[in-house]
């Protein structure tokens, strides 16, 4: 056995723990991104793209707009 192939065996690879903390967060991101489209904010939608994702975590939480998809879809209608 070399010696090159007994040092490349004691090294593992794999992802660094920040890639995977990072790819968490932007995978979120993209959900509540996703979230503030449906509620329809759009101001909100581009500021959450200008920061990177940082505004949709405050966004999605924000009631829907009347006339959005969300609104439609979770308001109940009354019958006449």
């Amino acid at each position: 056995m070399s010696t090159f192939s007994m040092i490349a065996s004691s090294f593992t690879v794999g992802p660094s723990p920040a890639l995977v903390v990072f790819s968490i967060v932007m995978a979120a991101a993209f959900c509540a991104g996703i979230i503030t489209a449906v509620k329809g904010r759009w101001l909100w939608l581009i500021a959450g793209l200008l920061t990177s994702g940082l505004a949709f975590f405050y966004s999605a939480f924000l009631p829907p707009a009347p006339d959005s998809l969300w609104a439609r879809g979770t308001t109940r209608r009354r019958r006449a």
